[in-house]
């Protein structure tokens, strides 16, 4: 396996992960947050932060009540733990594979690396979803944080 099947397996993993939509609606937060801080950003983007943080303090709203937020959190926990038991058997199949003489290198190698990608996820969805509860449990700071990026949008808007 040369350094490019490596590389190439890792873009190609990542970038699957990225489809994740808790993933990915943290990235399109950081993203956001990092252009609303850079003078010069346009009304139309503004305006669609704006529309995204309502609609996430509308979401963090609703999970307050104790029914909601566990219908929310879950099938989050139970996708993790259906996720762990998979990379645990993964990799007792990886050390199976591998004292097979009958498999190439290859294979072992490129269903290694599949491991250490759907490991490397699954720590990112698991801190994230940690986040996220988090700030369902604080809702206050959630709410004063949230409504302080509000006002400096609303006010960004005014002055342009």
């Amino acid at each position: 396996m040369t350094t490019s099947d490596i590389v190439i397996s890792i873009v190609i993993g990542f970038t699957v992960n990225l489809i994740t939509p808790m993933i990915r609606n943290w990235l399109v937060a950081v993203y956001s947050n990092v252009r609303v801080q850079i003078k010069g950003t346009s009304k139309s983007f503004l305006t669609s932060q704006l529309k995204r943080l309502q609609d996430n303090l509308a979401w963090y709203e609703e999970k307050i009540g104790s029914d909601a937020f566990l219908k929310w959190l879950l099938p989050h926990l139970f996708t993790q733990l259906v996720w762990l038991c998979f990379t645990v058997i993964a990799l007792v199949s990886s050390n199976v594979f591998r004292s097979n003489p009958e498999l190439s290198s290859t294979f072992t190698e490129w269903f290694d690396i599949g491991i250490l990608i759907m490991a490397t996820r699954q720590a990112i969805m698991f801190i994230l979803l940690g986040g996220e509860v988090q700030k369902v449990l604080s809702i206050d700071e959630t709410r004063s944080r949230i409504c302080k990026q509000i006002i400096d949008i609303e006010s960004e808007l005014k002055r342009s």
